[in-house]
């Protein structure tokens, strides 16, 4: 039981004693007030009096203190860390996986783009997408795509070493195929690639309508991937752009940008591209600006896992040197096991060896993009007996000139 101790309004002295006692725990104190005094101290010894008993719980707030205390301590003695951990451990799983699968918040968050770089979904793309990608060509036999052809150069392609197939882009003559002969040469790719290695497909246009259509396709027929070019001709602003890669990112495919202003004559700047990474389907870009310098500006604006992949042939070294994973190869088409190589030393950090790969190669790079880049890739591979010369008007044969620069381009790289 607690005491009740009554002391008079003149005995601060006896008060504060009370006040210090290990006992006042099971002691009520009161101070009388009277005799008009209400000094400085009296008004303080008060104050402490009325809040002591609710700090040290006087009475039965005392007890039943004491009964949790006695409670707790009849726990083992290190639940209340375990508790503690658990609880943190679930609220940074919570944390984790609010940031990695809800685009939504994550868009609300990513203020920075290293909420970008951590999300796991880009660590796996990022090492799903690198090395040497060749950008098919698509082959001709008498007007019309030689599907035979076109899975024998896949074969061929994944057992030479590429990492990665890019069917229908440019080199693959986009321009001039039907929409229906766009889409069997992705079917037949995948089909054919079977899952040994990732395809990504052509899916763009400058109509959003139909690129949307394009994305759909791939993402139906089980490609990894879209290369959606920035849309040309019709220039749009940086405003166009962010709108028209936002629609194509609702379909649920990766997609890779592919940037390129000396054709599509619009440049995605990296803040633009920044912008963009923040959404969960846009988790690269094919870089063919030719700027070295785009590659570290774009860690900054995308993040450190934002895939970067070439589309130079000739500074494909120095762009990985920079940040880059790989390179959407044309070069890589004639001669893929070089490619690979080169790609591989340059990811295992050895640019001795990669330097000496491309050494190699330089001169085909220079050869194959003397003329149109699909005419040099064709006529090249033509020289290996793998598909025909064959292009589709606008574009022509290759000057003589330039057959011999390339014949003798592929000798020096010891492939003829």
């Amino acid at each position: 039981m607690s005491k009740a101790v009554r002391l008079a309004a003149g005995d601060l002295d006896a008060a504060e004693a009370v006040l210090e006692e290990g006992a006042l725990a099971k002691t009520v104190v009161h101070l009388d007030a009277g005799g008009g005094l209400c000094d400085k101290r009296h008004v303080t010894l008060r104050q402490r009096i009325e809040r002591k008993p609710k700090r040290l719980g006087i009475g039965a707030q005392a007890q039943r203190r004491d009964q949790k205390k006695n409670t707790q301590q009849n726990l083992p003695h290190r639940m209340p860390s375990l508790l503690f951990f658990i609880g943190y451990a679930t609220w940074r799983r919570r944390q984790h996986t609010n940031l990695a699968f809800s685009p939504a918040k994550a868009s609300v968050r990513a203020n920075s783009p290293r909420h970008v770089a951590t999300a796991p979904t880009a660590k796996r793309m990022r090492v799903m997408f690198q090395g040497s990608m060749p950008a098919l060509v698509t082959p001709f036999k008498n007007g019309a795509v030689d599907f035979d052809a076109l899975k024998q150069l896949v074969e061929w392609q994944i057992a030479e070493g590429s990492t990665g197939l890019v069917p229908v882009g440019t080199t693959g003559e986009s321009p001039t195929l039907t929409h229906d002969e766009h889409e069997r040469v992705i079917a037949a790719v995948v089909q054919t690639a079977a899952g040994r290695v990732p395809v990504i497909a052509g899916a763009g246009s400058n109509n959003t309508i139909e690129a949307i259509r394009f994305v759909e396709f791939a993402k139906s027929v089980g490609a990894n991937a879209a290369l959606v070019v920035t849309p040309y001709y019709n220039k749009p602003t940086q405003k166009g752009l962010i709108a028209h890669f936002a629609a194509l990112n609702e379909i649920g495919i990766p997609i890779i940008i592919y940037n390129i202003p000396p054709r599509s004559v619009v440049d995605m700047l990296p803040a633009t591209m920044g912008e963009l990474a923040k959404l969960p389907n846009i988790v690269g870009v094919k870089d063919a600006t030719g700027d070295l310098s785009r590659v570290p500006k774009q860690r900054m604006t995308c993040g450190v896992d934002f895939i970067q992949l070439s589309g130079e042939d000739a500074t494909a070294v120095g762009f990985n040197a920079q940040g880059g994973v790989g390179c959407i190869s044309v070069t890589a088409n004639v001669a893929p096991k070089l490619c690979a190589q080169m790609q591989a030393a340059t990811l295992a950090g050895d640019y001795k060896a990669a330097l000496a790969f491309q050494d190699k190669l330089m001169p085909l790079h220079e050869a194959i993009f003397a003329e149109p880049g699909v005419c040099g890739a064709k006529y090249g591979l033509s020289l290996l007996g793998r598909v025909g010369e064959e292009v589709r008007l606008p574009l022509t044969g290759l000057s003589d000139a330039t057959k011999d620069q390339i014949a003798a381009a592929m000798r020096h790289a010891g492939i003829l």
